[in-house]
């Protein structure tokens, strides 16, 4: 791990970039007189919400979790993993009205064991069935 005080510096760095503007790791490492350390800045970065454990950049929903609990499922060797989110950083975009989040428009991607990777799309999206009345589409169009 690296000498807080520069993760420190960092942070009172950002807090002077105007609400609206970016800048980029490169940038903040060369203002605080460290060209060459932009990776130790994304680094400060990522954890400065005390998640340790970097995120993927490209990825429009960033999440931080906190073990709970594991299951394993011996007929075929799985381990559940349960998680309490305790960090989520997501565009307002992203946000449908009732707070669920649209993971098609965030390009998704989700993982098969290792080594196979899906992608989402919107089949439909279904009220709650109830006694007297079947589910219906309540998929809102977007632009």
């Amino acid at each position: 791990m690296s000498d807080p005080t520069f993760y420190e510096k960092v942070y009172e760095v950002v807090r002077l970039v105007p609400a609206g503007r970016v800048t980029s790791y490169g940038a903040i490492a060369k203002y605080l007189g460290a060209a060459k350390s932009s990776r130790l800045v994304g680094w400060a970065m990522n954890v400065s919400h005390g998640v340790f454990a970097p995120f993927v950049g490209e990825s429009a929903i960033k999440m931080g979790l906190t073990l709970q609990e594991h299951h394993r499922i011996s007929c075929n060797d799985t381990l559940v993993v349960v998680g309490r989110i305790d960090y989520i950083e997501l565009p307002h975009e992203l946000l449908f009205d009732d707070g669920s989040v649209d993971l098609v428009s965030a390009g998704s991607v989700g993982s098969i064991g290792l080594d196979g990777y899906v992608a989402s799309q919107w089949l439909d999206r279904l009220s709650y069935a109830k006694p007297d009345k079947a589910p219906s589409s309540i998929l809102p169009q977007r632009d």
